[in-house]
């Protein structure tokens, strides 16, 4: 039986050992790209995702802002927002806003 190089090469490795650097150096890799995205996601989920999360929170209850006194009402102030006639108006000076920005 002839061998080549390549094939006398790994001969003598066990492939279990040449499978476990693989493993091995994939999941170092992940973990040290884990490690550089951790403090990014970690500030955008603080600052982002928490804020929008507590903005629809408040929405559903009827609180000034300034005294600690919730009281919840549900969806009432959407309902009561779809019923304003100065929100469709500021709706539509946006989008105009938006779009024609985007077209210059």
């Amino acid at each position: 039986m002839k061998m080549t190089v390549k094939q006398l090469s790994t001969a003598s490795i066990p492939m279990t050992a040449v499978g476990k650097k693989k493993v091995t150096s994939k999941i170092k890799q992940g973990l040290v790209i884990g490690s550089f995205l951790a403090p990014a996601l970690l500030v955008y989920g603080i600052f982002v995702l928490y804020s929008i999360v507590m903005t629809f929170y408040y929405s559903l209850f009827d609180w000034s802002g300034i005294d600690n006194t919730f009281k919840f009402i549900g969806l009432q102030n959407y309902i009561k927002l779809l019923h304003d006639e100065l929100f469709w108006a500021s709706l539509k000076n946006n989008s105009l806003l938006v779009f024609s920005s985007l077209l210059m």
